[in-house]
C-alpha cells in the first residue's frame, strides 16, 4: 500500500508539475502579447504631438490646452456635462489657468459657457463643432498611428 501512495503521490506530483508549466507558459505568452514597444509608443506620441501643433486652431495650443480639451471630450462623449472646476480638477491644471485657457478657446469658437439654471457660480463648458473637430482629428491621427504600428 505505500508503494501505491508513493507511485499516486509520484503521478499527482508529475500532473501538478504539468499544470504549472502549462500555466506558467500561457502567462509568459500573454505578458508578451501584451508588452509594446515603448520607444515606438513614444515616437507615435511625438509625432500625434506634431499633428496637434499643425492644427490651425487660430491660437497656439500647448500641452495644457489639450489636456483642458481631452477632459471636456471625454465628458460630452459620455454624456455627462463638465463644470470649469471639474475641469481644472481633471486635467490638474489650476483654476486660473483652466479660466485663462477657456477664455481663449471661447474666443476662439472652441467651447461653449452655459451657465448652470441651479447654481449661478456654475459654468458648464462644452465644445463646439469646431472643438469637436479639432480633438477627433488628433485621437484619429493617434489611433491610425497606434493601429499601424501594433497590429502588423
Amino acid at each position: 500500500m505505500e508503494r501505491l501512495d508513493i507511485g499516486t503521490i509520484e503521478e499527482a506530483s508529475k500532473m501538478l508539475s504539468g499544470f504549472l508549466f502549462t500555466y506558467d507558459n500561457l502567462e509568459r505568452n500573454k505578458q508578451n502579447k501584451n508588452s509594446i514597444d515603448l520607444g515606438a509608443l513614444s515616437k507615435i506620441i511625438c509625432d500625434n504631438y506634431w499633428t496637434r501643433s499643425k492644427l490651425a486652431i487660430g491660437f497656439n495650443a500647448n500641452e495644457v490646452c489639450w489636456r483642458i480639451l481631452f477632459e471636456i471630450f471625454s465628458a460630452q462623449s459620455s454624456g455627462r456635462p463638465i463644470s470649469v472646476t471639474d475641469i481644472s480638477i481633471s486635467s490638474d491644471t489650476p483654476c486660473a489657468t483652466t479660466i485663462r485657457w477657456l477664455a481663449i478657446m471661447y474666443d476662439n469658437g472652441v467651447v461653449n459657457r452655459m451657465p448652470d439654471r441651479n447654481d449661478r457660480r456654475r459654468i458648464w463648458i462644452e465644445l463646439t463643432e469646431i472643438g469637436m473637430s479639432y480633438v477627433t482629428t488628433v485621437l484619429q491621427d493617434l489611433s491610425k498611428r497606434i493601429s499601424s504600428t501594433f497590429n502588423r
